[in-house]
Parts: structure tokens; sequence; C-alpha cells
């Protein structure tokens, strides 16, 4: 036997229409019936027989069920026609031929009330049957026998609906089925075109009445509920159920419903459709991605508040979607969140014995450690947005951060390249200086005319020829000594005694160092003699040349000085100097705007904002770039250490050190205030001192900051009530749904923000959020728990000092008047939401 496994509180696999033994269109027995029930893994089913209802058979399968934990609903599929009045009132148009006759339509209802309904089915179809003379005693015929007999007989809606009344039922009429209810009431017709009256009176009738809905699936839904919800402005539930012909066709098609399995809480579901009711062709696997992973329960002890009586042991059963937590001021609905997330509890260590605190997960185990969670405190959106704390919120913190790691290499070598360059700037200038310490060369000389005079160029002074002689003997004097004792050593006596043998040999070689020491002696005798021709030169034969030169040179000069011809060298040294430094100083001018092109560039890559980053959060695109706080260009950094009357950009420094012949000139080309200590310094200190500031300058830059927009509007710039909006939209973005947290935890998320997104954003969002992740919600509003459609509602009281919790929801009558009592306008959202009733053709006359 299968078991259902579908939690509590969740989404439940339903097959609503399902026709029993009972019905005359069915061959399979009732014990092959009910097995098959029991043994499917359908958790709720509702017997829709053929305008019967077999009350026995109800109830017997609702006991079997009960014991699994599965729900069953009492049903029966309806053939109804309106009366002619009805259609010459409203000037309808029935289908033509056999689709006129009638339309199918279900009618659910509790269990409870089955034999009522019975009894009113089978009145109706019995008149109807002894009307036309089919049945003389229909009410003898067994359940099958009368669904038989009442094949192709159809009743008027009018006279079920006044015989109903004061029974609450669900009226679900086909649609893209057989007899579907537009084939018995056309839209259009094709020699009539639109078929208006139809289509109104199909609107007010059955898809403006709360307690109705329609069956058939996707294609209807895109049909008509799309079409009322955005032409009418009203949701209409759609279902798909099986409608088996044989036994395991049984919840082939089904619907997923999230609800509790009662009456009141499925006519709840139906009041939201869209976040508790899903079609298995749109999704055949379980709509709650989380219901594996979530908080299924949280325990705890509260403490005597004499402190004579026992701890209250508290024990608090959740649902995986949305749990909203509501109560007066007091009422402990923070120290509960507090408990959630497990933070902040030391205010409350009087309240509530904080080591008794354990978290159960679905199918886990009781246990001390939290579960990963994520916790927006009251307030917390408003000091993210006056503080631009972006990193509390932990998808932009994950992204800055990343964003952040992926820039810092390239910013880090950004600014070391920066720094290079303004201690090579540093320097040019610097040498500079040094290189032409007397300042801009004069260019005075060029006030005079050029002197045109006759210079004779001095010849080149030939060598000392008596200097080179004695050189010469010096050296060969040398070389006769070393002669003198290579030869002494080679003529050493030595005694030689060999073998006979060698006798020979002895002698040849005695002979060859004869005949060297003999060349040795030939040498010595011709080094002698060359030195004997150096001894003979006089140095009288040099002087008279010598007295010739030195008169020579000294009638050039007397030439030269006399006729002023220095005048035009002078003028020419002077052109040298003067073009060398100008051309110094055009390349170093050059080289300085290179420079500080080069540092502009690296300073954008270092402090400037770095490139954006979108994501899709979802309908929004958020935008993360990260820019610094002042946005301060590399100019404005640079200028602000000149005075206002400064050259812009490196111009400045070209021009002090061209004034650095006025000291006081110079010095006001800097900023009064930040070189005040070096007034009296020269250009070179003021250089120095500048190149510090400015590192000092750019290193005092903070870090750049994160920036984020919304869809292109800055967050920064945006009022405090958009704000609020934009940062809750970044909180409860889509990475909320990858599983990263367990649950998440909202204290009063409302704070801030309009009604108006409440209604658009907030509550939309937390719907469709809640199918992947757990919420906690502590919450004073209304549209927040009732429109958002909390599934759970842990109600928090503070009676005579005694904090007290209890887990109700929206369809239970203690949370519905909790509610009324408590949120602010909680009774008017309920009334909205849950006004369901049977609506009567009484009322669409009223209207007319």
């Amino acid at each position: 036997m299968t078991v259902s496994s579908t939690p509590m509180l969740s989404f439940k696999k339903c097959d609503m229409h399902v026709h029993s033994s009972s019905c005359y269109s069915r061959d399979y027995t009732r014990s092959d019936f009910t097995s098959r029930l029991l043994q499917s893994d359908l958790d709720v089913v509702a017997i829709t027989d053929h305008n019967v209802v077999d009350v026995d058979l109800l109830r017997e399968i609702k006991n079997k069920m009960a014991e699994l934990g599965k729900y069953v609903f009492g049903g029966v599929e309806l053939n109804i026609h309106l009366k002619d009045e009805t259609i010459q009132r409203h000037g309808l148009t029935i289908g033509k031929g056999n689709k006129g006759k009638y339309f199918h339509a279900i009618v659910w209802f509790d269990v409870k009330k089955a034999q009522a309904i019975a009894e009113i089915v089978h009145q109706l179809f019995s008149k109807k049957l002894q009307d036309q003379g089919r049945a003389e005693r229909p009410q003898e015929l067994g359940v099958k026998a009368f669904s038989r007999r009442t094949a192709g007989v159809s009743i008027a809606l009018e006279d079920f609906q006044e015989a109903a009344t004061g029974i609450p039922y669900i009226f679900v009429p086909h649609e893209n089925k057989d007899r579907s209810l537009s084939d018995y009431l056309p839209n259009t017709a094709d020699d009539q075109g639109p078929l208006l009256q139809n289509q109104e009176y199909k609107d007010k009738l059955f898809y403006f009445a709360h307690a109705s809905a329609i069956e058939g699936g996707e294609k209807s839904r895109k049909q008509i509920t799309g079409w009322l919800a955005k032409e009418k402005n009203v949701t209409v539930s759609a279902f798909l159920f099986s409608d088996a012909k044989r036994l395991d066709e049984i919840g082939k098609k089904f619907t997923w419903i999230d609800f509790d399995g009662d009456w009141d809480s499925l006519v709840l579901a139906m009041s939201d459709p869209e976040s508790r009711i899903v079609t298995s062709d749109r999704q055949d696997k379980h709509p709650q991605k989380n219901i594996a992973n979530y908080l299924e329960s949280i325990s705890f002890s509260l403490k005597s508040r004499d402190g004579q009586n026992a701890d209250r042991p508290v024990v608090l059963q959740f649902s995986p979607g949305y749990n909203g937590i509501v109560g007066s001021r007091g009422s402990g609905k923070s120290m509960l969140a507090s408990l959630l997330v497990s933070d902040g509890l030391e205010k409350y260590k009087t309240l509530v014995d904080i080591e008794s605190v354990r978290y159960r997960l679905r199918d886990g185990e009781s246990s001390k450690d939290r579960p990963s969670c994520l916790y927006l405190g009251q307030g917390a959106l408003e000091s993210i947005f006056t503080k631009g704390e972006y990193d509390s919120i932990p998808f932009l913190k994950t992204r800055i951060d990343a964003l952040r790691d992926e820039e810092e290499d390239s910013r880090r070598s950004a600014k070391n390249n920066l720094n290079e360059l303004l201690t090579l700037e540093e320097r040019l200038l610097i040498v500079f200086s040094e290189k032409y310490e007397c300042s801009v060369i004069s260019l005075d000389h060029l006030d005079s005319r050029v002197p045109s005079e006759i210079l004779i160029a001095e010849p080149q002074i030939p060598f000392s020829i008596e200097s080179y002689i004695e050189g010469l003997k010096k050296r060969w004097k040398q070389v006769a000594g070393s002669l003198n004792e290579a030869e002494k050593h080679l003529r050493s006596s030595v005694s030689k005694c060999c073998s006979v043998e060698d006798e020979d040999l002895l002698e040849a070689l005695t002979r060859r160092e004869n005949s060297i020491c003999n060349a040795f002696s030939e040498v010595d005798i011709m080094i002698r003699d060359y030195i004997s021709s150096l001894d003979r030169i006089r140095s009288e034969w040099f002087s008279q040349r010598r007295e010739l030169l030195t008169e020579y040179f000294n009638y050039i000069d007397e030439f030269n000085s006399h006729n002023g011809s220095n005048a035009a060298s002078q003028y020419e040294d002077k052109d040298k100097k003067l073009f060398s430094f100008y051309s110094d100083l055009l390349t170093l001018r050059i080289m300085l705007k290179e420079l500080h092109r080069a540092a502009i560039q690296e300073y954008g890559r270092a402090y400037c904002a770095g490139k954006e980053l979108d994501y899709q959060s979802g309908s929004n695109v958020i935008q993360i770039s990260l820019r610094p706080n002042d946005d301060l260009s590399f100019e404005d950094v640079y200028s602000s250490l000149f005075s206002r009357s400064s050259l812009p950009d490196d111009g400045s420094l070209i021009y002090a050190y061209l004034s650095a012949s006025d000291a006081s000139k110079m010095h006001k080309v800097f900023n009064g205030i930040k070189f005040k200590s070096c007034r009296d310094e020269n250009v070179k200190t003021h250089f120095q001192k500048f190149f510090k500031l400015l590192r000092q300058q750019l290193n005092e830059l903070a870090d750049l900051n994160p920036c984020v927009a919304i869809d292109g509007d800055l967050v920064d710039t945006m009022s405090p009530g958009m704000k609020a909006q934009a940062l809750l939209k970044l909180f409860l973005n889509d990475e909320l749904c990858k599983g990263k947290w367990v649950y998440i935890v909202l204290d009063q998320p409302e704070d801030n923000l309009d009604v108006k997104t409440i209604k658009d954003f907030l509550v939309s969002r937390l719907k469709q959020l809640k199918i992947s992740v757990q919420f906690f919600v502590v919450s004073h509003s209304a549209p927040v728990v009732v429109n958002g459609d909390a599934r759970t509602i842990v109600t928090c009281r503070n009676e005579n000092q005694e904090i007290l919790y209890e887990i109700s929801s929206l369809g239970n009558s203690s949370g519905k008047r909790f509610i009324s009592d408590i949120l602010d306008g909680g009774e008017l959202y309920l009334k909205m939401r849950l006004n369901k009733y049977n609506f009567r053709l009484e009322d669409l006359d009223t209207d007319n």
C-alpha cells in the first residue's frame, strides 16, 4: 500500500473528477475502485458520479482514506440546462443541435453535506424523470440504476440553486470538454458574430462568483481565466482532472492544490489560484520545490514570570512556504524572529530558556544547530539606504566581493604603474633643475650684432722629439741588461756525466746551446751600438725650431686678441648652450605631457568606476558597479596642489622652474597652505614636496564603493520611499531560490513602503518566492499576510504577562478572528479575500 508522503500544509495531489462503481458510465466493481484509490499516490479525490451521490460509498472511502492521511470530497456531475424564461430574460443564444440541450458541471461539497446534496439531486432528477414518464418509482432504483436512468436527462440550474440554498458548494462547469458550458452558451455565432449577452451572463453567473471554477486545464486557463484576469480584473480557478474511464487512468491527470484537505481550506485556495493551484499539464512534480529541506518545527521553553511555575515548552510546526507571524506590540513576534535566526537573544533571556531552543528540518532530528537562514530585521532597510551598507544584503555582497576580487589585480597594477609614472616625472624635473642650476639660460647676447671678424685657428702643437729619444734610451738600456743576465745563465758551467750510449746526443745539445749563446752576444753588440747612436743626438738640433713655433703661436694669439675675434667664439658658445637648454626643456615638456596623459589613464583604472554587471531578478534588471565616493578626477587631485592662478595640467611645474630665479614668484605657483613649510626653499625642494603630497592624496582616496541601480535608476538618488522599495527588491532576489538558505525571516518588511508597493511588489514577490524557499514574515499589514497568502499563521499573544503562541491559518476561524482584531485593515482584506457565496439568479435581476 502506498502512503502519501506529502506533508501537511502544502500542495496536495488531487484528482477531483473521479467516477465510482456507482456511476452508470463505469463498469468496474466497488472493491476494485476502492482498492485503486487506496493504492494510488493521490492525496485527495472527489467522487463525481453522473447525477447521483452514493453517500454510503463516500463515507466508507472517506474513513479508509483518512487512515492514510488522505482526503475525500463529495461531488456530483450534473446535466444542467437553463429555463426558457431565463434564456428569454437575458437574451441568450443556445448552442445548435445536441450542444444546446444541456452542459456538464461538477458540484463539490463537504462529505458532511453529502446526504443533503444527494437528496436534492435525487429529488430533482426523479421529478424530471416522472415528468418525462421515464420512471414511475425512481426512488426505488439503486444508485447505479438511477444514474443510468438520468443519461441524457438534465435539470434546471435555477431549481438546483434554489434547493441548495444554505449548503456550501463549488460549481465547476466543463470547458474544452464534452458538454462544455461554451458549447451550450457559445461566445460567437457564424451568422450573428459575438454573442455579448451570452458572454455577460456567463461572466456574472459563473466567473464572477467566487465559489465557481472551471474544469479544463491549460487551454481553458489561457482562453478564459487569462481573458478574465486581463479584461475583467477577476481570477477564476481552472482545474485539470482525469475523468478516468478505466481504473488505471485515475490520477493520470490531476491538479496540485495547496490546502489542508478540508472544505474551508479548499475554498481559500480557490481565492488565490495563481499561488495555490497548479495543473499537471504545467507541472507533474510537486510545485513546492523545497519540500525536502525546510524548517518543520522549532521548540523552546518559555520561562515563568514569577519564577515558581515550571517552564512552558513550546513546539511550533511550520509549512514549507509562507509562514506569517502576527500579534500586537509586546506579544513576542520579534522574539520568535530572533529565535528563528538565533540572533539578538540576549535581550530575551528573561523570557525564554535560550539553551532549550531546538530546530528540526523536514524528516530530521531536533538540533541546537540553527539551519542556514537569511534575516532582514526591523528597520534594516532604512539603515541600509541611510548608511549605504549594501554589503549587508547577501545577494549584493556576493557580487560586490566577486567584482572587487576580479578587479583587484588590475587596480593594484594600475596603482603601481601610476606611482612609477609619478616617480619618473619627479626624477626628470629634479635632474633637469640640477643640470641647469642657473635656471633659464640668458638670451641677452641675441640683442647684439653677431661678430663677423676673421679668426685664425691655432694649428696642432707637435709632440717633443727630445722626450721621445730619452724614452728610447731608457727602454733599450733595460733590454741590454736583461740580455746580459740571460747570457750569464746560459754559459754557467755544469758537469755532465752520461752513459757511453748518450754521448753523441749530449754533444749535439751542447753545440746547439753554444750557437744560441753566440746569437745573444751578437744581439747585445747591436743594442749597445744603437744606444751609442742615440747618445750622439744633440738637443740643439731642435731648439731653434721650437723657438720658431712658440713665436708663431704668440703671433696668432696677438692677432686674434687685437682683432676682437674672441667675441665671435663666445657668441658661438652661448648659441650652443642656449640650443642645448631649450632642446632639453622641450624634451622635458613633451615627456611630462606624455607622462601626465599616462598617469590619467592609470588613475582611471585604479580609482575610477569599473565595469558594470547586470543581473535579472524577477522582472527587474539589477546593475552593480564599483565607483568612488567623491568622483574626483586625476586633474582634480593634481590641480589641488597648485594655486588657482597656475597653469592647467602639467604646465604649472614647468612654469615653476622657469620662475625659479624669483623665489617668491615660484612659490606662488603652488598651493600656499599645503606648501607653507617650504616657502623659502628652492624649486627642487618644491618639486619633492609636490610629489610627496600628490602620493599622499592618492593613497588617501577611499576604496571604491558599490553602486547599485535597478532598471537603470541609481538607488542612491532615489527618494526614501523608492529606495526602500528598491532595496527590498534587491533583498528578495532570485538567488533566494537556489537553496543556499533553508529559510528567510523578514521582520516587518512593509516598513517605509507605500500601499502600492506592498500591493504591486511585496505581496506578489512573496507569492512567487514561497514556492522555492520557506518564509517567516513578521507583519502588521493585512495585505502582506492575507493577500500574500500566508500558508501558516503564527498568532502571538501576551495575556497576563505570559506569551502564548498558536499555529493557525487563514481558513481557520480563530486565525481569521485574530487577523481581524490585530492587523491593520484585517477585517476588510479578509472580507475581500474570503467572502465566498453561491451566486443566485436573483442577483442578476437586481443588476439589470
